[in-house]
């Protein structure tokens, strides 16, 4: 599986272009996944993860990164963090999900979600949901607190009850 060094689009087969961004690939070398999964420094990453997440692997490789002298190595791994927080990162990093299931022996479900880890997936669809309603709240606030806001609230109190 390859994916573009510049947006972190997933390619098909071995094109001249990035089909999203339009990098000439034949200059940059698009990252291929297999590759970066014999990385010394990659295994290292999987081999301290605690949690099959995204965020536990950016912290893990953000790490490595500040840890490590070689700039060989810096480099990838800043590439792999562009990567994997590019608008394309979620399918690469699903992508890398099944390697760090076969490293840590952890089982990969058929939904996406890593056996014993199921909570996760809970509490992000949690966090999105007190994340809406946060919005929600702000956008009243606002809303009431514009001067339109302020005199739609005093033309509706003025109104007799129905």
């Amino acid at each position: 599986m390859f994916f573009c060094p510049h947006c972190g689009t997933k390619l098909i087969s071995n094109p001249k272009f990035c089909q999203e961004c339009g990098t000439n690939l034949r200059l940059m070398q698009p990252t291929d996944i297999n590759q970066l999964h014999k990385k010394e420094w990659f295994v290292n990453a999987i081999e301290s993860l605690s949690s099959p997440t995204k965020a536990f692997l950016l912290a893990k490789l953000v790490i490595l990164k500040l840890d490590d002298d070689n700039l060989a190595i810096k480099n990838e791994i800043e590439n792999e963090l562009f990567l994997l927080r590019s608008s394309n990162g979620d399918e690469r990093f699903n992508a890398h999900l099944v390697f760090i299931c076969k490293i840590k022996g952890w089982t990969l479900l058929s939904n996406g979600t890593v056996s014993g880890f199921e909570h996760i997936n809970n509490k992000v669809k949690n966090l999105k949901s007190s994340k809406n309603e946060l919005i929600e709240k702000a956008e009243f606030l606002v809303d009431i607190s514009t001067t339109r806001g302020i005199i739609k609230k005093v033309l509706k109190s003025l109104k007799d009850p129905e």
